[in-house]
């Protein structure tokens, strides 16, 4: 069965690049789609393969982007049709130059990450949700184009992505918000307020978000004992681990699993 979700912005947002919609959709074979859009469009695969322009063939951790006016075509292979999440934005500026091009994920786990939180952000319908869902763009398109001039407040990007990057790969030690601005070589100060500005949270909320839900993940997709779940993201003290996902999810990391089985 095919499966599709899309959720549009309520109200437009504030940024070089303004978020209109975004959306996940896994394809039935063959699946065509054509058209035209009066604004930039990107696809990122997550799983399966698909042919864009009826030629090029892509598949996981790959992505295309159309600019606005620019005729599309693009469809699910007969095979392993694709599964690919969607953003359609607008740019303030002319995105650098990019044209129709063809883009891989250094790290598709946390691009992947990256286009779930936006959508999941986005389908809350606030005006808080939609500037974090932007943050989640200006990260996504920075990572896959790579021109971080695209992102507004000159250098702060980099910063940003670099701190979100380095939590994915550390979340797992014993780091914190002093680990993580010593790392990126900022003031702890200025960054958590940029942080927050970029984002739409603080620093430390999303290290204990990202934390919680690879967490939820491990608790539901393996058999490790609850306190090593814990200690695989970075709670060493059990204890405390327990407080935190509680508050976080409403329930016990036992409970939880219970539900997710």
């Amino acid at each position: 069965m095919e499966e599709f979700s899309e959720y549009y912005a309520p109200s437009p947002s504030v940024s070089a690049l303004s978020l209109r919609y975004a959306g996940r959709q896994a394809c039935k074979p063959a699946h065509e789609h054509r058209g035209i859009r009066n604004h930039y469009l990107l696809h990122f695969i997550i799983r399966g393969k698909g042919r864009v322009e009826g030629g090029k063939l892509l598949g996981a951790g790959e992505a295309f982007i159309y600019p606005p006016g620019r005729r599309m075509r693009y469809s699910a292979d007969r095979r392993s049709p694709w599964e690919y999440c969607w953003i359609g934005f607008d740019s303030s500026g002319d995105l650098c130059g990019v044209q129709p091009g063809f883009y891989r994920a250094e790290n598709q786990d946390v691009v992947g990450f990256w286009f779930t939180e936006l959508i999941q952000e986005l389908s809350q319908r606030s005006a808080g949700s939609v500037r974090r869902a932007t943050g989640y763009l200006q990260l996504i398109v920075g990572e896959l184009v790579g021109e971080k001039s695209i992102l507004p407040g000159g250098k702060d990007p980099d910063y940003t992505a670099a701190a979100v990057e380095f939590i994915h790969r550390n979340y797992m030690r014993e780091i914190d918000v002093e680990t993580v601005t010593r790392h990126i070589g900022l003031d702890r100060s200025y960054f958590s307020s940029l942080f927050h500005r970029q984002m739409g949270t603080t620093l430390i909320n999303y290290l204990i978000d990202y934390r919680m839900k690879t967490a939820g993940r491990l608790l539901a997709e393996t058999d490790y004992p609850v306190r090593e779940v814990a200690a695989s993201v970075g709670y060493p003290d059990y204890p405390a681990f327990a407080r935190r996902f509680k508050a976080r999810t409403g329930v016990s990391a036992s409970e939880y699993r219970r539900m997710k089985s």
